[in-house]
């Protein structure tokens, strides 16, 4: 099974999850990059604007095709109860490459696993599974279980 991890992080938090999984699943990693920056206090209020108006935001152009995996893990944090807004524009170009989809989001608030098949849905793809990561989870001692129980269902 070839494996591919896309993901945006903008605090970190999402990467060294997605960095996880992915060397759980032996996993190609795509890490989504924005034109413009998301950093501080104006990206943090930029990035809670666009994830409201759902709107996209430019990307660099990612290296890896999506739809020569088997599998495409995304990954994304949560903004405004939405994936965050670069994802929204990867998905969106995306959109009917991807033939099965895994997706996990991080979140400082709320969880917010309804997102979770709408992102796969948003592809076009084939939804196996989600993981949704709130500020608790992500400070949790049984982090590294829980990754290893949603890397297992994904090989399942």
């Amino acid at each position: 099974m070839r494996a591919l991890v896309v993901f945006y992080s903008r605090s970190g938090r999402t990467r060294a999850i997605a960095l996880q999984i992915a060397g759980r699943l032996g996993a190609d990693v795509e890490e989504i990059e924005t034109r413009a920056s998301y950093r501080g206090f104006g990206g943090l209020w930029k990035s809670l604007v666009h994830a409201v108006r759902r709107a996209e935001f430019a990307i660099k152009p990612t290296g890896k095709r999506a739809g020569d995996y088997d599998i495409v893990v995304l990954g994304a944090p949560i903004w405004g109860g939405r994936p965050a807004a670069p994802m929204l524009t990867y998905l969106a170009q995306a959109k009917g490459t991807i033939k099965k989809a895994a997706c996990f989001v991080t979140s400082g608030g709320a969880p917010c696993a309804q997102v979770l098949e709408d992102m796969a849905q948003t592809a076009g793809a084939s939804f196996l599974g989600g993981l949704a990561l709130d500020r608790a989870q992500l400070k949790s001692p049984d982090l590294s279980a829980t990754i290893a129980r949603f890397v297992d269902g994904i090989k399942a």
